[in-house]
């Protein structure tokens, strides 16, 4: 059936989209989560982009240290895969990082995705 996949944590997925694009931090983070906590690691794409949601979460909360530490696992768990969207996902929060562009944790996680991507 076509709707099979659809289950629960699949749901918190979209909710956490819904939530970040509304701009409501607290419960982007919570349905992020809650997706990362119902898909299993061989669910390798899903989970990257929940840990970006998560990431993008974060920084909305202005918890940029978090984020970086966050966004990692993603760069780390996309690293492992060929996703353009992963990689849509991953350059947004960059984007989104850049208002604290000049803060140590924010270069670090720039340099490290670089390297990770060369």
């Amino acid at each position: 059936m076509w709707i099979q996949h659809f289950d629960h944590a699949y749901l918190a997925d979209e909710m956490a989209h819904c939530h970040r694009d509304l701009g409501q931090a607290d419960a982007a983070a919570r349905s992020a989560q809650e997706s990362l906590d119902g898909h299993p690691p061989t669910r390798a794409r899903r989970r990257a982009i929940g840990l970006v949601l998560l990431a993008t979460a974060q920084v909305q909360r202005r918890e940029v240290e978090q984020a970086c530490h966050t966004g990692m696992q993603a760069v780390e768990l996309l690293g492992t895969l060929r996703s353009n969207r992963g990689a849509e996902y991953l350059e947004d929060f960059q984007q989104r990082l850049e208002p604290y562009r000049e803060e140590a944790v924010v270069r670090e996680f720039g340099a490290r995705v670089d390297v990770q991507a060369a």
